[in-house]
C-alpha cells in the first residue's frame, strides 16, 4: 500500500503542477491578446484618419489642378467645374474635422497640433477661393497655399508613426505616406503644366 499511495501522489503531482503552469501561460496570452485588440482597435480609428486625410488630399489636389486651369486661362476655363470640385472638398472637409473631433482623445500633443493647424489653415480656403474667382490672386500663390495645406495633411502618417507600435500599421502606414507623395508630386507637375 505504501508503493500505491507514493505512485499516487507522484502521478497527482505530475498532473497538477503541469496543468498549473498551463492555466498561468493561456492567463498570460489571454492578457496579451487582449491588449493586442485593444491596440488594433486604436490603431483602425487611427488608420482611418490617414484614410480621410488621404481623401481630403485627393480632393485638394484637383481643386487645385483646376484653379491652376482657371487662373492660367483668365478665367476661361474650370468656371462650373471649381463648383463641383469646391463641393467635393468642403465634404472631404466636413468628414476630415468630424473625425478628427470624435477621435481626438486618441491622438498624442504632436498630432493633435498638426490636425489644429491644418483646421486652422484650411479656414483660409475661403479666401482663396474668392481670390481664384476674382482673378486677384497671383498662381504661384494659389498654387503654394493648396500645396503647403496637402503636405500638412500628407505628414499625418509620420505622426502616427509614433502612436502606433504594432509592426503591420506602421508599414501601411510609411506606404500610405509614400503613395501619397507621389501623387502630390504629379499632382503639382499637372497644376503647373495646365
Amino acid at each position: 500500500m505504501r508503493f500505491k499511495e507514493i505512485v499516487s501522489r507522484y502521478v497527482s503531482f505530475l498532473i497538477i503542477v503541469p496543468s498549473i503552469l498551463l492555466t498561468f501561460i493561456v492567463l498570460i496570452n489571454l492578457a496579451n491578446n487582449a491588449q493586442d485588440v485593444s491596440d488594433s482597435s486604436n490603431g483602425a480609428s487611427l488608420l482611418s484618419l490617414t484614410d480621410n486625410a488621404a481623401s481630403l488630399v485627393h480632393e485638394l489636389q484637383k481643386e487645385r489642378g483646376m484653379s491652376a486651369g482657371y487662373l492660367g486661362s483668365k478665367g476661361n476655363k474650370f468656371r462650373q467645374e471649381l463648383g463641383g470640385q469646391r463641393s467635393l472638398v468642403d465634404q472631404n472637409l466636413r468628414v476630415y474635422r468630424e473625425f478628427t473631433e470624435e477621435y481626438k482623445d486618441e491622438f498624442n500633443d504632436s498630432l493633435k497640433a498638426s490636425i489644429k493647424s491644418i483646421i486652422n489653415n484650411l479656414s483660409q480656403l475661403s479666401d482663396i477661393r474668392s481670390q481664384v474667382d476674382n482673378l486677384t490672386i497671383a498662381l504661384p500663390d494659389a498654387l503654394g497655399f493648396y500645396t503647403a495645406q496637402n503636405k500638412a495633411l500628407i505628414n499625418q502618417p509620420l505622426a502616427l508613426i509614433e502612436v502606433l507600435d504594432t509592426n503591420g500599421l506602421v508599414q501601411g502606414l510609411i506606404a500610405s505616406y509614400n503613395l501619397m507623395q507621389v501623387k502630390e508630386k504629379s499632382g503639382i507637375e499637372r497644376a503647373v503644366l495646365t
